[in-house]
């Protein structure tokens, strides 16, 4: 009887343990568009433009050593992006394939930006 009450317990706290390490893995960011994400030309990756999506809604974009911050909401397909000291966000459709974002400009152009 105490061998089959133990084995019971063992199993029991095995199950036990198996539930609380499946809540316990890396949590990977929910949402593709937070990183860096760096000009592309088609060629080359230029470091010094970019945009950087944090998260809880913030980044900035930096061109030419200058950044200007802004607050974000994402929708999956378009973005909008209040930037500081303007009143007036700015909408960008946008697509994500594997490490490339493509943003779809004010003039209907695609631009691309690499991880």
């Amino acid at each position: 009887m105490k061998s089959k009450l133990l084995k019971v317990g063992v199993v029991i706290s095995i199950v036990f343990a198996a539930v609380l390490m499946t809540g316990c893995g890396s949590k990977k960011a929910s949402n593709p568009l937070i990183a860096k994400w760096y000009y592309y030309d088609g060629k080359t990756t230029n470091k010094t433009i970019y945009y950087e999506f944090k998260e809880k809604g913030k980044g900035g974009y930096t061109f030419a050593g200058e950044t200007k911050s802004f607050t974000y909401k994402d929708d999956g397909k378009k973005v909008t992006l209040s930037y500081e000291g303007t009143t007036a966000p700015s909408e960008y459709e946008y697509k994500i394939e594997k490490d490339t974002l493509t943003i779809k400009d004010s003039f209907g152009n695609d631009v691309v930006y690499k991880k």
